[in-house]
């Protein structure tokens, strides 16, 4: 590894030859064979997304009747990611396809010793889970190591049965990313954990959802405003609601009619009916249009002419549903306001989610919509709309994971699209390093969601900074970063799973310990804009490597993307893994080394700094860094650059014409 980096290996922690750690610290479970009980669009489809994002085996057991229709779904579903992932290599496809295959005894399926995550997805209907759950109960090799969940989008888990936790996707789930993980007091924590490092080790992403709201808390919200959208039909046309709709949610493609057709009436019907209760009044009450509708067995047919004149109207009723019913299941939301956001941008395609709608109309309208909403019914339980908007709906750049039995973490940055280091995203990575060191956190693991770890710094803020601000913001970044490497109390573990560009790159470049997938890309971007990376890249290149040679090679191609197999070759990241394995081997060696005595691990790094701070002093290196920087950043083509990338890309760089300057 060279100079800098290698406190783990000369600690002797077992880096490559971990294989068991004790009782108290054991580490996380892979789920390397999975049965999904219920092989419709849900089970088939999960399954699907298992198989293809991971080497794991999975078994569907389905009834004899429903055989042929559960492969069919799943063959459309492999044809669709083959396609989309351009996979034309048949035997590639055959290896993903065979991991897959299926049975029709439940009690020998649950039986196998080797099975060790049970998802039930069967039809909603209480008595026929029940029935279902017993039988997985019943024959359980291990139920004490298996773990037991339900796709339930509304019944409550402690009806269904013992020890059941949420695991919620939302159609079609092998091609979309919303996940709720849902429990309650009794689910312990390193279930909670198991499950959560698995949704993301295949693409999902995953909220944290209490489990004592009818149809939790996205279904909370889309389930009503399905039922709105039908009742609305006794006095305006289908086309014009499905309009209304893409408007007042700002659906990508499809409003709620569509959605209803995707999802199945009969699905929505049913739902809808587990869900009215008195909790929530009359607001999901199911409409006799629907009931008809499904009597006729049709999907519906929205095709017509939209009346413009009447859109406006349906727009302000549907968006009052929308804030209401997100104001009633907002408390159980782990993150609060920014990740419900995310939750309906994810499971459902909206442009915006419920916390943005309501800061962009302004709380006096918001209040206007929810009471004409709430007219609509004879009884309609309270809620409290945010009294301060700036308050309630403050950004949530980063989700916490704390599991206080061995003192680990998981930080995961939380973007929109993709995460870049702006000055806010800075802050709450500093907040959270406070609040980890308070709370005796003794090892972090630092990753993000998506296709990308970070993708830089904030580049459009800083095409209209000042010299004076650009050099603030450059310091406000070391200082974080610093605070990371030279962190006396906690070891940090990189998990880089996309792309890291620029600032994000530096950003891993100041952990203890890096983790990258086999498909993650290196880049330090800031060439191509007329700058040098400002937060430490070369410092940190030249201390871990020792190399003038690999530091020239990375500083002197700032096009070029650098892929994982080549970084470490050079000697910058520890281990390369199979995408799916990265976050399961941070968490295993983050839970190993939060399990050895403190002095030895911390210590240790202590003095490594130490020694290597007087061959390559952090503080001159940067300084040298930082006064180029100061030079370049006032310029002209310097400003060119970064608005180009920021508005069009990095391809649109090539295209430009620079002044003398």
């Amino acid at each position: 590894m060279g100079a800098y980096g290698c406190t783990i290996g000369a600690l002797n922690h077992k880096l490559h030859t971990y294989q068991e750690v004790s009782v108290k610290f054991r580490q996380l479970m892979r789920f390397l064979k999975i049965l999904i009980v219920g092989g419709g669009k849900i089970g088939g489809q999960i399954a699907v997304r298992c198989a293809f994002y991971g080497k794991r085996k999975m078994v569907i057991c389905e009834t004899a009747e429903g055989l042929e229709r559960s492969k069919k779904i799943v063959q459309d579903a492999f044809a669709f990611l083959f396609k989309i992932h351009k996979i034309v290599d048949v035997d590639e496809q055959r290896a993903i396809t065979e991991r897959i295959t299926w049975v029709t005894d439940l009690a020998v399926a649950v039986a196998d010793p080797e099975i060790e995550l049970v998802i039930e997805s069967v039809f909603e209907l209480l008595t026929l889970k029940q029935q279902v759950h017993q039988i997985i109960r019943e024959n359980l090799a291990d139920s004490s190591k298996t773990i037991v969940a339900s796709t339930t989008s509304s019944l409550l888990l402690k009806d269904i049965g013992v020890k059941v936790v949420g695991f919620h996707p939302f159609l079609p789930p092998h091609m979309n990313a919303g996940f709720e993980l849902i429990w309650d007091d009794d689910t312990p924590q390193r279930t909670l954990i198991n499950l959560w490092v698995f949704a993301q080790s295949i693409g999902l992403v995953p909220t944290k959802v209490k489990g004592n709201q009818p149809g939790f808390v996205g279904n909370g919200i889309f389930v009503p405003l399905a039922m709105l959208a039908v009742e609305l039909l006794a006095k305006y046309d289908m086309a014009t609601i499905e309009e209304a709709c893409k408007r007042a949610t700002t659906f990508l493609k499809m409003g709620m009619f569509k959605l209803a057709n995707m999802v199945g009436l009969a699905t929505a019907k049913n739902i809808a009916e587990i869900m009215s209760c008195e909790a929530l009044g009359d607001t999901c009450k199911v409409p006799q249009v629907l009931i008809a509708q499904c009597d006729s067995g049709n999907d519906f047919d929205f095709s017509g002419e939209v009346n413009e004149a009447q859109v406006l109207e349906i727009v302000e009723l549907l968006r009052g549903c929308i804030l209401y019913h997100a104001c009633r299941v907002v408390g159980d939301v782990e993150g609060s306001w920014w990740n419900l956001d995310r939750l309906m941008r994810t499971s459902f395609g909206w442009k915006i989610g419920p916390s943005e709608m309501m800061a962009k109309l302004g709380r006096d309208k918001v209040v206007d919509l929810v009471k004409a909403y709430c007219n609509r019914f004879e009884t309609v339980p309270e809620v409290t709309i945010p009294e301060d908007f700036d308050k309630a709906f403050a950004p949530y750049d980063l989700q916490v994971m704390f599991d206080e039995e061995t003192g680990t973490a998981q930080v995961t940055f939380c973007p929109k699209k993709v995460m870049f280091h702006s000055e806010r995203v800075l802050q709450a990575l500093k907040d959270a390093i406070a609040d980890l060191e308070s709370r005796g956190c003794r090892s972090v693991i630092l990753t993000g969601v998506g296709p990308a770890f970070v993708v830089g710094a904030d580049v459009k803020a800083m095409a209209s900074m000042t010299p004076f601000e650009a050099m603030r913001y450059l310091d406000f970044g070391h200082e974080v970063f610093n605070l990371i490497e030279r962190s006396k109390s906690m070891t940090w573990i990189m998990a880089v799973n996309g792309m890291a560009v620029g600032g994000g790159w530096e950003n891993v470049l100041a952990g203890h310990y890096i983790i990258s997938s086999s498909g993650a890309r290196y880049w330090l971007a800031e060439g191509a804009l007329n700058i040098k990376p400002g937060w430490g890249a070369y410092e940190r290149i030249l201390r871990r490597t020792g190399s003038l040679t690999v530091l020239q090679k990375y500083g002197s191609q700032p096009n070029r993307k650098f892929s994982a197999a080549e970084v470490h070759r050079d000697g910058l990241v520890h281990e390369v893994v199979e995408p799916e394995e990265v976050l399961f081997r941070a968490w295993e060696y983050a839970v190993d080394l939060a399990g050895l005595p403190p002095a030895a691990v911390n210590e240790g790094r202590m003095l490594e700094l130490a020694l290597v701070d007087l061959v390559y002093p952090m503080d001159k290196l940067t300084a040298l860094v930082t006064a180029t920087e100061a030079k370049l950043f006032p310029m002209a083509n310097t400003k060119l650059c970064m608005t180009t990338f920021s508005e069009k890309g990095a391809d649109a760089l090539g295209e430009l014409e620079f002044s003398g300057n």
